[in-house]
Formats: C-alpha cells, sequence, structure tokens
C-alpha cells in the first residue's frame, strides 16, 4: 500500500532558475515583466516537479500512511534525510520510530522505506493516516538542481510567457524540448 496523503511543511525559499535567465532565453531587455516571468518560473517548476515527483530545492514533507508495509514509497524524491516516522500505537499514544528499526533507499528512482535487517514494524492503530513520515527532499539549493532540469524550466516557463491561453501542465506535454530534457528523470513502471 502506498502514502495516502502528503504535504510540504517547509516550502523552498528560492527559485531553480533566475528571471534573467528566461529573459535571455526570451531575448527580453526590459524589467517590465520580471513579476509575470517570475510567476511564470514558479509555474514551470511546481509543473515539472509534480511530472517528475522531485523536489527541485530543499522543502520539507509530510507522507501519510494508514499501515506500515514493506516498501514504503515517499511521494517525492531525492530524499536529503528522514527527520521522523511517527505512529499512532494501540493504546491511541503517538510513538516515534528508532532509526535502527529502518532504512532509506534513495538511490532508487523512487525512494522508499523499509525495514532494516533482522527488525520489524510495531503495531499502529487501525485508522486513516496514522503513520507520518517527516523527511527533508530536493537537490538542495539552485546550483545543485541538474542542468537539463534548469533548462526544461527555463524553456517551459518562456513557453507560458510567449503563450499564456496555455496551462502549465499542456505546455508541458507539447513542449519536445522540455520532454527531451526531462526523459532522464522520469519515473517509469514496468
Amino acid at each position: 500500500m502506498s502514502w495516502t496523503g502528503f504535504e510540504i511543511t517547509s516550502e523552498p525559499s528560492t527559485e531553480p532558475v533566475t528571471t534573467a535567465e528566461v529573459k535571455t532565453e526570451l531575448r527580453l531587455t526590459t524589467s517590465a515583466h520580471d513579476t509575470m516571468i517570475d510567476n511564470k518560473i514558479a509555474g514551470a517548476r511546481i509543473a515539472l516537479e509534480g511530472e517528475l515527483q522531485r523536489q527541485f530545492i530543499t522543502a520539507t514533507y509530510k507522507a501519510y500512511w494508514s499501515c506500515f508495509n514493506n516498501r514504503m514509497e515517499l511521494p517525492y524524491g531525492p530524499v536529503q534525510s528522514i527527520t521522523s516516522i511517527t505512529y499512532i500505537d494501540g493504546a491511541g499514544d503517538t510513538q516515534t520510530l528508532s532509526s535502527s528499526v529502518y532504512r532509506l533507499d534513495d538511490k532508487s528512482i523512487a525512494p522508499w522505506i523499509g525495514l532494516e535487517y533482522n527488525q520489524s514494524w510495531p503495531t499502529a492503530r487501525d485508522v486513516s493516516n496514522t503513520i507520518i513520515v517527516t523527511y527533508v527532499a530536493g537537490y538542495g539549493a539552485a546550483s545543485a538542481v541538474p542542468m537539463p532540469i534548469k533548462l526544461a524550466i527555463i524553456a517551459l516557463a518562456a513557453d507560458l510567457y510567449e503563450h499564456p491561453e496555455y496551462s502549465p501542465e499542456i505546455a508541458l506535454h507539447q513542449n519536445q524540448t522540455v520532454q527531451k530534457h526531462l526523459s532522464r528523470f522520469k519515473r517509469v513502471s514496468w
């Protein structure tokens, strides 16, 4: 069973690309549209993060499960660290799971949490969202975001600027340059 929901509890403080980078792509020299371009950058980033299920700049997430299972896939990677795993026990008390019980596989395209060798999951109360994994995800600062992702954000933001009638999702799937930049980062189901 996969996660039942998630939320971002600490948003990134910056964007992976600058207004100047998108203006260069658009060959704009005026600052009259900087606010609009900033909004297009944010829209492009959000659409691309959703498409790839990757967080670009560091953010903190909470992901929820209704029960422990062998492979608890996290909604967004790359994972920098697991802050905590809490759960409600049979008595209704919130417990924090020791980090010696679980391990993080952060090498897979879809990061996941599993049991450490010779460990077992505790019994959690049978209610929805009883397990909460708080974790930090993202490549780090803007300088750590892979160049193909930055180029995709620039291309998509420029496309959204030039075609304001497009939604980010429509522009994302129509823009072949963006798709080529993203191909190696997509999660694939076998």
